[in-house]
């Protein structure tokens, strides 16, 4: 315990002196729920060139806007910190309590861009749900803990509600997928036609229900041996089993669209990513997606843009890239995102400055 005092101490100095050396900070949080039911708000500080973990709060019951807010700020003071003079930005999901305590506490709010991502993505390929539904799982999905989803899928075989334009060609691999994961000995003949075919063995993936990326694995590795998985098939005389070419077809144009949308997501998630990365990463895709034309990546393209643009906050993006190069600006505007008025770029500084900047002097 002397020991944590210390560290919380040593850390406050630290973090002061980079406050008074012209350093800001900024923070990200979500809430967190333990494989023994119990509920945190886990909290992370941001510097130019790092990352602190601050820890968690534990939470008692609901978690209102107010009470997160509360919460943050009381773990920040621990620290020295003051969420007003001190905070810059912070960074949280979409759920609806998230969306309130950022306007709460009255710093430069963003919703995680990889999480609309995956919104957009689920928005494609599964069936719509409820608005209120789709708070819940804002609210609930990242609560799983690391390897929950894969033992749920273990011992649960029930299928994902799929839209009706992918649900035969995907429900036919897990099918297969299925068939050779529960026998061995189908299993090895299928990694000796691998072997055969490819001079390597390589088995099939299946996928997790609750991640989306763990699908395209599952799509991809099919593709990759298909000629060998029709060949055992035939030898099991299952071959009925085997997708037809328009659902291959289907199955190739999925997976093109979703490997550009799983590369952004990791660009997204670098921890030197920033808004104005962020607005290349999202040219890039959306050109991309647009560029492909097919009916996947047209469904992609409109899901992603709607949810990207949900989320950007314009004014601060392009004053960002308007800061780290002026000249070029005007010449690097992107095709498929607005761009503020100058007006608006310069009432967007000048704001910042009034706020983090000129209180110091």
């Amino acid at each position: 315990m002397v020991l944590v005092k210390k560290l919380v101490e040593y850390f406050s100095y630290y973090f002061s002196y980079i406050f008074f050396s012209g350093g800001r900070f900024s923070i990200t949080f979500d809430e967190w729920t333990s494989k023994s039911n119990r509920r945190y708000l886990c909290l992370n500080l941001h510097s130019t060139d790092k990352v602190y973990g601050l820890g968690t709060v534990r939470i008692q019951g609901s978690l209102p806007a107010e009470a997160a807010a509360a919460s943050v700020a009381s773990k920040l003071q621990e620290f020295g910190l003051n969420l007003t003079k001190d905070i810059v930005g912070a960074t949280t999901d979409g759920a609806s309590v998230m969306k309130k305590t950022g306007r709460i506490m009255e710093v430069e709010h963003q919703l995680c861009h990889c999480h609309g991502l995956h919104l957009a993505v689920t928005g494609v390929l599964y069936k719509k749900c409820t608005a209120k539904e789709e708070e819940e799982e804002d609210e609930e999905e990242d609560d799983l803990d690391p390897g929950e989803g894969e033992e749920e899928e273990e011992e649960d075989d029930e299928e994902e509600e799929f839209v009706e334009d992918y649900t035969k060609a995907i429900k036919k691999v897990r099918t297969i997928v299925r068939l050779f994961r529960k026998s061995p000995v189908s299993n090895d003949l299928l990694l000796q036609n691998c072997q055969q075919e490819y001079g390597k063995q390589l088995g099939l993936v299946r996928d997790i229900r609750t991640r989306w990326n763990s699908l395209l694995k599952s799509i991809k590795r099919f593709l990759e041996i298909k000629t060998a998985v029709g060949k055992t098939l035939i030898d099991l005389n299952k071959m009925d089993l085997f997708p037809e070419k328009d659902e291959v077809d289907v199955l190739e144009h999925l997976a093109e669209a979703l490997d550009l949308v799983e590369t952004a997501s990791l660009a997204l998630s670098r921890r030197d990513s920033t808004l104005n990365k962020a607005d290349i990463i999202f040219e890039f895709l959306l050109k991309n997606l647009e560029e492909q034309d097919t009916a996947a990546s047209r469904q992609l393209f409109s899901a992603v843009r709607e949810r990207i643009l949900e989320r950007r906050k314009k004014d601060l993006s392009c004053l960002l890239a308007f800061l780290d190069d002026p000249r070029s600006f005007s010449e690097k505007k992107s095709a498929h995102l607005p761009s503020p008025s100058t007006t608006a770029l310069a009432r967007t500084a000048q704001d910042l400055y009034r706020r983090y900047i000129y209180p110091k002097q």
